[in-house]
């Protein structure tokens, strides 16, 4: 039984998103790097990696030839994730020379999930922050967009704000630049599900999306034919321009 688990768990990482290009039709070019997974990041056990592996974790390093740790724990996988958990994530499309550690706008993430994952990750850490990600008007999903958990904050039609020592998070939101009204609006065209206490702000929004759990669709617009299934009558959503219909 242990073992058809454990082959069952193998399966899913395997043949799931969590990887860069896992599904390559040439075997000798699939890419096993892990994306920012939630499900991956920090998920290994340090204590039984040096009981089985090595005893000195930290001069180990994956099989690409990093740090075999980044962060608090090892990932799930041969490869660790390379980038820190940061509480401000920047995320924005077609950036020449972006290293995609999301660390500012010129090193900017263009993989949204990705993003989210990491907040998620970082919100869920004993800190007990808050994760931000920043979302640039440019930035348009054509892939689901799932928060998991509580704490993670994604706002979009972002410009160039950034927080700074002087330029705190609060100000950052009260000066967002990226209005609903333009046509640049950072949008999710196949929907978001929002599960815990998560925040989505500032996009346009196709197809079907869920909130549940505390969470909160607010200040977005929704197109004809998009449709909000609210599991929690208590969740509080505020949508002022509706283009479709709840």
């Amino acid at each position: 039984m242990a073992i058809k688990c454990w082959t069952l768990k193998i399966q899913i990482w395997r043949n799931g998103p969590n990887f860069v290009d896992p599904n390559n039709n040439d075997i000798l070019k699939r890419d096993y790097n892990i994306r920012p997974s939630f499900t991956l990041l920090n998920q290994g056990q340090n204590e039984s990696y040096t009981s089985h592996v090595a005893s000195d974790l930290g001069s180990e390093q994956d099989l690409a030839g990093k740090h075999r740790v980044v962060g608090g724990s090892i990932d799930v996988g041969a490869y660790e994730y390379a980038s820190e958990l940061s509480q401000y994530i920047y995320v924005k499309q077609g950036v020449a020379g972006s290293d995609n550690s999301g660390s500012s706008w010129e090193h900017a993430m263009s993989d949204l999930q990705g993003a989210v994952d990491l907040a998620t990750v970082y919100a869920n850490t004993p800190s007990g922050n808050n994760g931000y990600v920043f979302v640039h008007q440019n930035v348009e999903s054509n892939e689901p967009l799932h928060l998991p958990r509580g704490g993670v904050k994604v706002y979009g039609g972002m410009n160039t704000e950034t927080v700074t020592e002087d330029n705190p998070v609060e100000k950052v939101l009260m000066a967002r630049s990226g209005l609903l009204e333009t046509a640049d609006r950072s949008a999710l065209n196949r929907g978001v599900t929002i599960t815990g206490a998560s925040v989505v702000d500032g996009f346009e929004v196709s197809g079907m999306s869920s909130v549940e759990g505390n969470g909160i669709l607010g200040t977005s617009i929704l197109t004809a034919g998009s449709s909000v299934n609210m599991a929690v009558i208590a969740v509080p959503c505020i949508i002022p321009w509706l283009t479709g219909q709840l």
